[in-house]
């Protein structure tokens, strides 16, 4: 009888201990940290009023569930319509994200977790005034030192915590380009049948908008949470 007792004892003592153990787990989950369908999860950092992910977006599907289609070609890149994305180029691939066209950002199965979206040009403008200013806020946004970026790379101290990382982009007739600028998509088309993109210059020190990027271009990606 004192066996089964104790048998009893320890078993109520291991449901309890899985039980706190996954609450905890969830409430991190929910609280803290982005998780994607994919089951990625993604650091943040909060400037200003808004909360940022401090990574970029590597989710291979909508969240919905639906596959967001993998073109890595070139060739059949070209003339996309539809939401894809791309592998990057470059050798820190798993730092540095997806490359996505427009069409996947736009798609109303949404790329972003729950409770997140991507940043729009009006939330990225906010951001970067919060920290003074489009020539003078690339060193506060770019990963510090030359693990990643070009030397000397001496004024950035990534003292926002954004950790911006150079990348590469996809054109839109499909090749691959590597510059030690990085580029960001915001969810804003313009008016001009283009949408709107960000993209940080390695070594100037400098941020602004292309108006005229093409929705089948491939770049990188940015969450804000809602």
């Amino acid at each position: 009888m004192r066996n089964i007792i104790r048998s009893l004892v320890s078993l109520a003592i291991l449901l309890v201990s899985l039980f706190l153990i996954n609450s905890c787990k969830k409430d991190t989950n929910n609280n803290n940290e982005p998780v994607d369908f994919d089951g990625n999860h993604y650091q943040t950092v909060k400037i200003g009023t808004q909360v940022w992910m401090s990574e970029n977006l590597k989710v291979t599907h909508y969240r919905n569930g639906d596959p967001i289609q993998y073109v890595n070609d070139g060739n059949a890149w070209k003339g996309l319509t539809t939401g894809a994305y791309c592998n990057n180029s470059i050798s820190d691939a798993a730092a540095n994200g997806n490359l996505y066209n427009w069409y996947a950002v736009n798609d109303i199965r949404k790329l972003a977790p729950v409770g997140w979206h991507v940043a729009s040009y009006d939330e990225w403008t906010l951001m970067i005034n919060y920290l003074g200013g489009a020539d003078k806020v690339a060193g506060k946004l770019k990963e510090a030192g030359t693990a990643h970026w070009k030397g000397p790379n001496s004024e950035s101290n990534n003292s926002s915590g954004f950790t911006a990382l150079p990348n590469t982009y996809r054109e839109p007739d499909g090749p691959d380009v590597i510059f030690d600028f990085c580029y960001f998509w915001t969810s804003t088309a313009t008016s001009d049948g283009y949408a709107w993109s960000w993209v940080i210059a390695g070594n100037s020190i400098v941020t602004y908008p292309f108006n005229a990027t093409f929705k089948n271009t491939g770049i990188t990606v940015r969450c804000i949470k809602d």
